[in-house]
């Protein structure tokens, strides 16, 4: 247990800390990462008269500004944009993670359409996710 101000026992702590010593491998796999990061474009093979889910995440990523906010529903697209979408700014992208909580993208448009008024809300959800929490619109 660390009893004090934040910033000096991190400053403190940190003073212990040297810089990481990454092997040759780990520094290429860290490298492809990267890499990977900066293509805008992602390859899908979509299948005739299907629809690929990165290209609904890249179409969603295109459409979105930093102004607007993302909430995510679990489910398989939960996996897709969290691996994918990328969001720059702080509470502008929601996701529930380790909960799992199903439903839950709805709800937080709603609430985060309350918090910024004057700002775009995109609710991303599957067939389940939006089935648990649709009645929410009618209080909306």
């Amino acid at each position: 247990e660390l009893i004090g101000d934040m910033s000096k026992n991190i400053l403190k702590l940190s003073e212990a800390f040297s810089e990481p010593i990454l092997t040759e491998d780990a520094q290429d796999y860290l490298e492809t990462l990267q890499e990977k990061l900066t293509i805008k474009e992602v390859k899908t093979s979509t299948i005739e008269n299907r629809l690929h889910p990165l290209e609904i995440v890249q179409t969603l990523q295109e459409k979105t500004t930093n102004e607007m906010t993302v909430t995510v529903d679990v489910g398989s697209h939960y996996i897709w944009m969290a691996r994918h979408f990328r969001s720059y700014e702080p509470r502008h992208l929601l996701f529930s993670n380790g909960m799992q909580t199903l439903g839950v993208a709805l709800p937080w448009a709603i609430s985060a359409a309350l918090v910024r008024p004057n700002t775009q809300i995109i609710s991303v959800s599957g067939d389940g996710g939006f089935l648990f929490s649709a009645q929410e619109l009618e209080t909306a």
